[in-house]
């Protein structure tokens, strides 16, 4: 019994698992790593093996311009992602201000997992 309440409360207090994919535009690979630091504190990030399934509650995609980050997370192919833009400093580097909202994006989007 009492290895059936550890293993519960274990369960209950899981961190929501989600996969950060390569993101698109300029300095992209710097943005990523930046938000993916980020979320990775709050969430498991797993990193999706090719021809290997991953289960996930969310992926999480960006697209750079030279002044803003647009991220967007899917929950599932048949809905629409939640999106979040957030400004890039020089060089693509993101405030400590800014980059504190990343994760209430993800947050918004596993409000609609069921």
């Amino acid at each position: 019994l009492t290895l059936a309440v550890l293993l519960a409360a274990e369960t209950a207090i899981a961190k929501p698992r989600i996969a950060v994919m390569p993101f698109t535009g300029p300095k992209a690979s710097k943005v990523k790593l930046q938000v993916a630091m980020k979320l990775c504190v709050k969430f498991t990030c797993i990193t999706p093996k090719k021809g290997s399934p991953a289960s996930v509650d969310a992926v999480v995609v960006g697209t750079t311009t030279k002044k803003e980050v647009e991220l967007k997370v899917y929950i599932d192919e048949e809905s629409e992602p939640v999106s979040l833009s957030l400004k890039l400093g020089a060089g693509g580097k993101m405030s400590k201000k800014v980059l504190a909202q990343a994760p209430s994006v993800v947050n918004d989007a596993l409000k609609y997992v069921e």
